[in-house]
Protein backbone atom coordinates (compact mmCIF):
# COMPACT_ATOMS: atom_id res chain seq x y z
CA UNK A 1 0.00 0.00 0.00
CA UNK A 2 1.26 3.39 -0.55
CA UNK A 3 0.28 6.87 0.07
CA UNK A 4 0.29 9.84 2.04
CA UNK A 5 1.65 8.88 5.78
CA UNK A 6 -0.72 10.00 7.42
CA UNK A 7 -3.10 7.24 5.88
CA UNK A 8 -0.42 4.77 6.03
CA UNK A 9 0.14 5.48 10.10
CA UNK A 10 -2.98 4.99 10.62
CA UNK A 11 -3.10 1.18 8.71
CA UNK A 12 0.07 0.12 10.52
CA UNK A 13 0.82 -1.86 13.95
CA UNK A 14 4.24 -2.10 13.44
CA UNK A 15 7.09 -0.71 11.70
CA UNK A 16 10.34 -2.42 9.95
CA UNK A 17 13.62 -1.67 10.93
CA UNK A 18 17.25 -2.68 10.39
CA UNK A 19 16.58 -4.33 13.93
CA UNK A 20 13.37 -6.47 12.82
CA UNK A 21 9.66 -5.23 13.45
CA UNK A 22 8.93 -2.54 16.09
CA UNK A 23 6.11 -1.92 17.26
CA UNK A 24 4.01 1.68 15.98
CA UNK A 25 4.24 3.54 19.25
CA UNK A 26 3.62 7.15 19.75
CA UNK A 27 7.26 8.04 20.36
CA UNK A 28 7.83 5.90 16.86
CA UNK A 29 5.22 7.68 14.86
CA UNK A 30 6.73 10.98 16.07
CA UNK A 31 9.69 10.19 14.91
CA UNK A 32 8.43 9.18 11.52
CA UNK A 33 6.89 12.25 11.21
CA UNK A 34 9.93 14.13 11.97
CA UNK A 35 11.38 12.76 9.23
CA UNK A 36 8.51 13.87 6.77
CA UNK A 37 8.73 17.58 7.97
CA UNK A 38 12.57 17.02 7.17
CA UNK A 39 12.06 15.88 3.89
CA UNK A 40 9.06 18.13 2.67
CA UNK A 41 10.77 21.50 4.00
CA UNK A 42 13.49 20.20 1.03
CA UNK A 43 10.64 20.16 -1.56
CA UNK A 44 10.06 16.72 -1.34
CA UNK A 45 6.59 14.91 -1.65
CA UNK A 46 6.69 12.38 1.50
CA UNK A 47 4.48 8.63 0.32
CA UNK A 48 4.29 6.36 3.12
CA UNK A 49 5.16 2.42 1.75
CA UNK A 50 3.77 -0.62 4.26
CA UNK A 51 2.41 -4.47 3.28
CA UNK A 52 1.25 -7.44 4.94
CA UNK A 53 0.97 -10.80 4.12
CA UNK A 54 -2.77 -11.96 2.89
CA UNK A 55 -4.41 -15.31 1.98
CA UNK A 56 -7.14 -14.81 0.41
CA UNK A 57 -9.78 -16.89 1.70
CA UNK A 58 -11.18 -20.22 0.21
CA UNK A 59 -14.73 -19.08 -0.50
CA UNK A 60 -13.72 -17.49 -3.34
CA UNK A 61 -15.26 -13.97 -2.52
CA UNK A 62 -13.29 -10.54 -2.19
CA UNK A 63 -11.54 -9.07 0.38
CA UNK A 64 -13.24 -5.94 2.24
CA UNK A 65 -10.87 -3.08 1.93
CA UNK A 66 -10.98 -2.64 5.61
CA UNK A 67 -9.35 -5.73 6.42
CA UNK A 68 -7.01 -5.59 4.02
CA UNK A 69 -5.58 -2.21 4.96
CA UNK A 70 -5.68 -3.08 8.85
CA UNK A 71 -2.68 -4.47 10.51
CA UNK A 72 -0.24 -3.55 8.21
CA UNK A 73 3.80 -2.88 8.63
CA UNK A 74 5.24 0.52 7.67
CA UNK A 75 8.43 -0.38 5.23
CA UNK A 76 9.45 2.79 4.46
CA UNK A 77 8.86 5.98 3.29
CA UNK A 78 9.90 7.97 -0.26
CA UNK A 79 10.35 11.59 -1.10
CA UNK A 80 9.90 12.51 -4.56
CA UNK A 81 10.66 15.90 -6.26
CA UNK A 82 10.27 16.65 -9.44
CA UNK A 83 8.66 19.50 -11.89
CA UNK A 84 5.71 17.14 -12.71
CA UNK A 85 4.48 17.50 -8.75
CA UNK A 86 3.57 21.23 -9.89
CA UNK A 87 1.80 20.76 -13.08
Amino acid sequence: MKGAVERIIEACQNVQTAEGLAPLDEAMEADILTHVEALAEQGLRVLGLAQKSWVSSEEGGEAKRKDVEANMTLVGLVGLYGAFLYV
